[in-house]
């Protein structure tokens, strides 16, 4: 059957002072979103959306998740993060990454993970807190879009421009040469 976000979240309500961070929705998760239209915009997203608890493991992850990564939501509830591992970033990546979260802020940034085939994608990525009503990091929601193919289209535009400025070059040398020619003859 399909999941719905309130099963997966939690198992009770959160009080109403639930607030997440950054301005992302004030009742983003378990027993506290009782309106079907946030929950069906979640899961209708383009991009993916994935809450985890605070030690990282995946609570829910919308069907955008499964478009980008080809995990099912079943196979990912319940694995940590590390299961998008790409080895691409470093330790200390994911240090700063981790520091900006535990002191309560938003991460922004962009990042190069792993599908369940192998393959490697990049994406931009925004992490947020989510507090509960004694102040304590309750949930991570991350807001992930898959930024691959915009930039496999930026580096062929970069080298195309190169193509051009070759060309450029090759015929200004190619006219010299010509007139150097014209003048020895």
């Amino acid at each position: 059957g399909r999941l719905a976000l309130s099963d997966i979240i939690t198992e009770r309500p959160l009080p109403a002072s639930v607030t997440c961070n950054a301005g992302l929705w004030a009742a983003c998760i378990g027993g506290a979103m009782q309106n079907d239209a946030y929950q069906e915009a979640i899961e209708q997203a383009g991009e993916a959306i994935v809450i985890t608890d605070p030690e990282a493991n995946i609570r829910y992850a919308n069907p955008a998740f499964e478009t980008v990564t080809g995990y099912s939501r079943e196979e990912a509830v319940g694995k940590n993060t590390r299961l998008l591992n790409s080895g691409q970033q470093s330790a200390e990546f994911y240090r700063e990454l981790w520091n900006t979260l535990h002191s309560g802020h938003t991460w922004h940034g962009s990042l190069v993970n792993r599908r369940k085939d192998g393959s490697f994608y990049s994406e931009e990525e925004s992490i947020s807190p989510v507090f509960d009503d004694q102040g304590r990091i309750a949930n991570y929601v991350a807001v992930k879009r898959d930024v691959s193919a915009r930039l496999h289209l930026e580096d062929q535009l970069i080298q195309a421009r190169k193509m051009e400025s070759v060309g450029r070059l090759a015929g200004g040398i190619a006219h010299d040469f010509n007139n150097m020619l014209g003048i020895v003859l």
